[in-house]
């Protein structure tokens, strides 16, 4: 807890900003959190024109940049892994999502991975014969994926990055989706980088999973900027031009598949019910658990 505090005194009120929805660009929420989980005061919020749950107020873009390439890996790990052991649980996590886009992507496709951490995603792909590149904005990291995983990183941000690899046909987001500035320009972006047909891999935690209305503050952290539920990537996917192809959800995750078509997609946020139905889902969950906890008081 010593060293969180140390971490987070670098950051003040001073360095925060407000920003609109990162969807459909609404200036009208709903709070969910007035803290994150470790008493930072950033707000959690909800979209009430289309659903997505974000940080705002939230840490500048020069504050998070000097957060994700100097106190990010110290800040996250609950329990000390040595890059060993981190780059081991990466790998298998790399065979599922194989095994999951395999039947969708071409012997020879290139493959890209944004946020690839230690690399080790990208390591059955690239055992597999298929060409990998990585975006890592933290050098520890990119270091140990040239070294260990012989593959090309980009040490950078997405967002900021203006790298010429060239075209790829897969862009992989693993655990990473949550941390982009502004995730409409990142997907208009990688539209850009993929091949006609070419796809994109998304897998995430759900957070309406993990959280009630009334205790969001206990999943909300102040460097994840975003919550994506599957309906808000959904929504993502259309206005930036990608069709859904395979979608599964498992223990309190989900993957997602889609593909890029040259299709302009018209979405009318205005007729998504989505913040109304995670409204009342969150709040009748909350419910439930106090209904639990009581019960559980009563045959202790």
């Amino acid at each position: 807890m010593a060293e969180y505090q140390k971490i987070l005194e670098k950051y003040s009120l001073e360095d925060m900003e407000e920003i609109p929805c990162g969807i459909c660009d609404g200036n009208e929420f709903d709070t969910l959190a007035f803290k994150d989980k470790r008493g930072v005061p950033v707000h959690t919020v909800i979209c009430k024109n289309c659903g997505l749950i974000f940080l705002c107020p939230r840490l500048s873009q020069k504050a998070l940049d000097n957060f994700y390439k100097n106190d990010n890996s110290a800040y996250v790990q609950k329990i000390p892994r040595t890059m060993e052991e981190i780059h081991a649980s990466l790998v298998r996590k790399g065979m599922v999502y194989l095994d999951f886009v395999k039947d969708y992507i071409d012997a020879k496709c290139k493959v890209m991975e944004i946020g690839c951490g230690s690399g080790g995603v990208l390591q059955p792909f690239k055992e597999a014969g298929y060409e990998c590149v990585g975006i890592e904005p933290m050098e520890d990291y990119g270091d140990f994926a040239r070294k260990h995983v012989g593959i090309e990183i980009i040490t950078d941000f997405i967002e900021s990055s203006d790298f010429n690899y060239g075209k790829v046909d897969l862009v992989i987001i693993s655990d990473a989706l949550n941390h982009f500035r502004s995730p409409s320009k990142v997907f208009f972006k990688i539209n850009e980088l993929l091949n006609l047909g070419g796809k994109i891999f998304i897998a995430e935690k759900d957070p309406v999973s993990f959280a009630t209305w009334d205790n969001f503050n206990t999943i909300s952290h102040f460097d994840h900027l975003y919550a994506f539920t599957p309906r808000s990537v959904f929504n993502l996917l259309k206005k930036t031009g990608f069709f859904l192809v395979k979608h599964k959800d498992k223990d309190k995750k989900y993957w997602i598949l889609a593909e890029r078509k040259d299709i302009d997609y018209e979405v009318n946020f205005r007729d998504c019910n989505l913040y109304r139905e995670l409204k009342k889902e969150l709040k009748i969950k909350g419910l439930t658990w106090s209904i639990k906890g009581k019960i559980k008081k009563i045959f202790r």
